[in-house]
């Protein structure tokens, strides 16, 4: 009762992330992919920098430049299409 089916919404919302993470370089999108589990397990900043050689605090760096970048096209409306 009054609850909407959360279904299409979510869906729409998983597009536009995939999206916004297709207009990141490479290395930001892998980051934050593992980093929050989007289309593989969700790893540790440690676990993301053993693959990619580098240290978790680079990795926290990374993800922080990348949902900076992500965050200001989504407020900006960039065209994401």
């Amino acid at each position: 009762m009054g609850v909407e089916d959360p279904g299409p919404r979510e869906a729409e919302a998983r597009i536009d992330v995939e999206r916004l993470l297709a207009t990141l370089p490479p290395t930001e999108a892998l980051v934050i992919r593992r980093r929050f589990g989007i289309g593989t397990p969700q790893e540790t900043g440690s676990a993301v920098g053993k693959v990619l050689g580098l240290g978790k605090q680079r990795i926290g760096q990374i993800q922080a430049k990348a949902l900076a970048r992500m965050r200001g096209r989504a407020a900006r409306g960039d065209r994401l299409a």
